[in-house]
């Protein structure tokens, strides 16, 4: 199913120093991390921004179906998730009628199109955020609502989703815990993963 009134950011700005390569271009399925997070969530909307950063002009070169995306470069990608988030939000509510935002990370590739469209569709109105739960604490993939784009777009490296999502607390709706979301940040971690799912 689309949502005409949804837009989604992927935020695939980061270094992923830890894992030693270029983390969006690590093979996934028929692709690589991006592609295979562009597939999922182009099944919810045609809304959608990408947020690059570290490797821009790599990652551009290397995947040509950025073409059919907006793809914004975050210059300030090293400072936190937060300038990126910003980032992202700006170009996506720029031209669009957009009533809900779903964040996503390109380094989270076990996450299904039905846990996303589970999110979104849980999302009821404007004052709505419903996040993923980490063992009680909120986190991303997330959807906000209207009334939180203004926060979303004045966030910076200081200022990220977390502390939003703390001043927000009461505002919160949780999905029940996934045990797919998680975070490939090792060579250790993608090697096992990708053995069981992303060959």
């Amino acid at each position: 199913m689309k949502y005409s009134d949804l837009g989604v950011v992927v935020l695939a700005a980061g270094k992923g120093s830890r894992m030693g390569a270029i983390k969006q271009l690590l093979p996934w399925k028929n692709g690589n991390l991006l592609t295979h997070c562009l597939e999922v969530v182009g099944k919810l909307t045609n809304a959608v921004v990408v947020v690059l950063g570290a490797y821009a002009s790599e990652i551009q070169t290397s995947i040509h179906q950025l073409e059919h995306y907006d793809v914004v470069e975050n210059d300030d990608w090293a400072t936190g998730m937060g300038s990126s988030i910003a980032a992202g939000v700006k170009e996506l509510t720029k031209k669009r009628s957009i009533e809900k935002i779903l964040i996503v990370l390109v380094d989270q590739p076990l996450i299904s199109y039905t846990y996303l469209e589970q999110l979104v569709s849980k999302h009821e109105d404007k004052k709505s955020i419903v996040v993923s739960n980490y063992k009680g604490t909120p986190g991303v993939p997330a959807v906000f609502g209207k009334a939180y784009f203004k926060d979303l777009r004045d966030l910076n490296g200081k200022k990220g989703a977390k502390n939003l999502l703390l001043q927000y607390k009461n505002q919160l709706e949780y999905l029940p815990e996934n045990k797919f979301t998680i975070d490939l940040d090792t060579p250790e971690m993608y090697q096992h993963y990708y053995n069981l799912f992303g060959r």
